[in-house]
């Protein structure tokens, strides 16, 4: 066997490896955060509370969970609602967490494929996972912009407004990139779609 294949499904095994450790635990974020989104919606809103983070700061979430969100300057506003938010900020993270451990989901099937002993890389499966990739990985920054401006909307109990997080700050360029890398990972998957119909096409010609 040719030492530079041999080599690369070595790689690919223990980077899959690696990867695949990072999508349970995302996967585990996912499920956690499902799970408080029960407990928080049968929880009445003398569960919830705030808690001192610093001189005019401060958490809050479930006075019987050790999970804290925040920080918030104090006073909070007398319409804020810690139930509400604390809802909220739990939707934000599953939701941002759910597409991203699908994105990684995709990529370490592909890392597998390529462990295998028959791995082509210009394959269905692999320009489907890639698409499915680049489609998951786009969502993450509206999806975020959406479920944030819930939250702010059930924080200071004002209507829904969407708030528009790109560019201006470290956080908002990273949201300005997701969609980017995302709409370059489908255009990878298109380009691998190509190509495999061009391999089937020079096949029909022999």
């Amino acid at each position: 066997m040719n030492l530079k294949i041999e080599r690369f499904r070595k790689y690919s095994k223990l980077v899959g490896l690696v990867i695949k450790a990072a999508s349970i635990l995302l996967w585990l974020s996912v499920l956690s955060g499902m799970i408080g989104l029960l407990y928080c919606a049968v929880s009445s809103e003398e569960d919830f509370g705030v808690f001192p983070a610093g001189e005019g700061t401060v958490y809050y979430g479930l006075k019987n969970s050790s999970t804290r969100y925040g920080p918030l300057p104090a006073p909070l506003p007398d319409e804020f609602s810690v139930r509400g938010e604390t809802l909220s900020a739990i939707v934000v993270s599953t939701s941002i967490n759910g597409l991203a451990a699908y994105s990684i989901h995709c990529l370490v099937k592909i890392f597998q494929d390529a462990a295998g002993e028959e791995y082509t890389p210009f394959s269905i499966p692999t320009a489907k996972r890639l698409k499915r990739m680049g489609i998951s990985t786009a969502l993450i920054a509206p999806v975020f912009n959406i479920t944030n401006s819930y939250a702010l909307s059930m924080m200071y109990g004002v209507p829904f407004q969407l708030e528009i997080t790109l560019g201006g700050s470290p956080r908002g360029y990273f949201y300005l990139l997701l969609p980017l890398m995302g709409l370059a990972l489908y255009g990878v998957g298109l380009i691998f779609e190509y190509g495999i119909e061009l391999q089937l096409q020079a096949d029909e010609t022999l």
